[in-house]
């Protein structure tokens, strides 16, 4: 954290490396252990390494590490003159300008607000404290979330409004799970996946779904439902159609967001949720490539101004600066004038990726992705030692305005699978994560290779097994899109990857 400073006074000590930044302005998780952080990633491009793990995070490209310097040299002259904080501002107002432009909001979306947050999983803290403002010690909040091992191992907890880690971005230590207010939202989850690990039918979800908000909205109670667009393994629940039927029903007691924090979806698809007035959290940090963590809340025009007035709790200091909310937001006026420039390279680093992103035609995206798709499931479905993890097709029926049919967000880009090499059966959480490290190390004759985390799940018969997850990114699709051969080369990887991983799951 960056606070009230004299002017110079940064520069006069020196301003950190790009790469000490990057690991700064976070909670736990990014912090460096033996120069990598929680997820395996270090603060320099690896060129060793390939990246397909986005589902979790990806290390910083070269390309963004060159726009991070030239940054970094901007901000220091800036802070020579004047306090952090107000460097800090100045910054984020052009970032929102640019991730404007980035996410493809036009003209009829400029009245949408963003939120900054140093993480996902703080974007769910704020969305909290917004959608808790009416709440009260007899009507408290109800919040009706996609079961956590599809989310966030944090996500609850900031749903709660509770300190998610024993440290904040801005804020240093924090007694982890402690209420950050008086009243604790109540939080219910909703199963995508059954005991089986198979994905539930959505209107099964959605039933559930919908049986906890009138419950809640029946007391007279608020209730912020989460919708996941996409979750950690893929799926999409509860529906749109489910969604906008409560809020409907109970404009004046249900909010949406969509945790779209893996930013799998196209522009058009952004601007649907946003025009049925639903929130929406996205990151910058992985479907785009850029480091971790980067987090950004957008809050339409009408929300804005129902959501904005209520007083934040003050313990939100912590992790966020008065300038990270919009200047309409007059309930954020108690955050502190403070700086986080860690979380700034990070955008800025997510940025660069997005913007490569953009200018791609989006049939070149689609067919690519489709391809990609195509390979990576045909791979799974006939590999003796790896089992593929079913998912449901990306279906969005119902959303408003004008979309494309064959827009690139149909195409799944999380592939999670599971080792089953050996005689000892399908991998466990444990030895799948030993197979995840493994991987990462690159040797003299292979390089390393970055997958998804692995993530706890059921398997037939109730057995907890380790999934791993091959991603599709943004990144790759602007790699692919150099030639014929750039795109054969990326597909290759993929597929080399998976066989890397069985073979890895004969030796654990």
């Amino acid at each position: 954290m960056l606070s009230r400073s004299a002017p110079g006074s940064l520069a006069a000590a020196g301003l950190p490396t790009v790469a000490e930044l990057l690991a700064r302005g976070g909670d736990h998780r990014i912090t460096l252990v033996e120069g990598e952080n929680r997820y395996g990633c270090r603060p320099a491009p690896q060129p060793a390494r390939w990246q397909l793990g986005s589902s979790t995070a990806s290390e910083i490209s070269a390309a963004a590490t060159a726009a991070l310097e030239r940054q970094l040299a901007r901000l220091g002259g800036g802070l020579a003159r004047r306090p952090a904080p107000e460097v800090h501002a100045e910054e984020v107002a052009r970032l929102r300008l640019a991730l404007r432009g980035a996410l493809g909001l036009d003209a009829a979306d400029a009245t949408v607000e963003i939120i900054f947050g140093a993480s996902g999983t703080d974007l769910h803290l704020f969305a909290a404290a917004l959608a808790a403002g009416p709440a009260s010690a007899e009507r408290p909040l109800r919040v009706v979330n996609p079961e956590a091992g599809e989310t966030g191992t944090g996500v609850p907890a900031a749903l709660r409004s509770r300190h998610f880690s024993d440290r904040s971005a801005l804020g240093g230590p924090v007694a982890l799970g402690a209420p950050l207010c008086g009243q604790a939202p109540e939080l219910c989850e909703v199963a995508l996946r059954d005991a089986d690990g198979a994905p539930r039918p959505t209107a099964e979800v959605d039933a559930d779904a919908e049986a906890l908000v009138e419950q809640a909205a029946r007391a007279g109670r608020p209730v912020l439902l989460v919708l996941a667009d996409v979750s950690k393994t893929g799926l999409l629940g509860p529906s749109f159609a489910c969604a906008a039927e409560l809020r409907r029903r109970h404009p004046r007691l249900v909010e949406v967001l969509v945790d779209a924090c893996q930013l799998r979806l196209a522009p058009a698809t952004l601007r649907a949720y946003l025009g049925a007035g639903f929130l929406l959290a996205v990151t910058g940090s992985k479907f785009a490539g850029g480091p971790s963590f980067s987090g950004a809340l957008l809050v339409p025009a009408e929300a804005a101004v129902r959501l904005g007035a209520a007083p934040l709790p003050p313990e939100l200091g912590r992790y966020s600066a008065r300038a990270d909310w919009p200047a309409s937001f007059p309930g954020a006026a108690a955050l502190p004038e403070a700086a986080n420039l860690g979380m700034l390279l990070r955008w800025e680093a997510a940025l660069v990726e997005l913007r490569a992103f953009r200018a791609l035609a989006p049939a070149s995206t689609d067919a690519f992705l489709g391809r990609f798709a195509r390979e990576v499931e045909r791979h799974l479905a006939h590999h003796a030692a790896l089992a593929p993890i079913t998912s449901l097709p990306l279906i969005r029926a119902g959303l408003p305005g004008p979309r494309d049919a064959a827009s690139w967000d149909r195409h799944p880009t999380i592939f999670p699978f599971v080792v089953t090499a050996s005689a000892a059966g399908p991998c466990s959480p444990e030895e799948a994560t030993k197979i995840h490290r493994r991987l990462q190390r690159p040797s003299a004759a292979q390089p390393g290779i970055q997958l998804g985390q692995p993530v706890p799940l059921r398997a037939p018969g109730g057995a907890l097994v380790g999934a791993l997850r091959l991603c599709a990114s943004a990144r790759l699709c602007v790699e692919a899109a150099a030639s014929a051969a750039a795109a054969d080369a990326v597909i290759a990887r993929a597929v080399a990857a998976l066989d890397r991983a069985a073979e890895a799951g004969f030796r654990r």
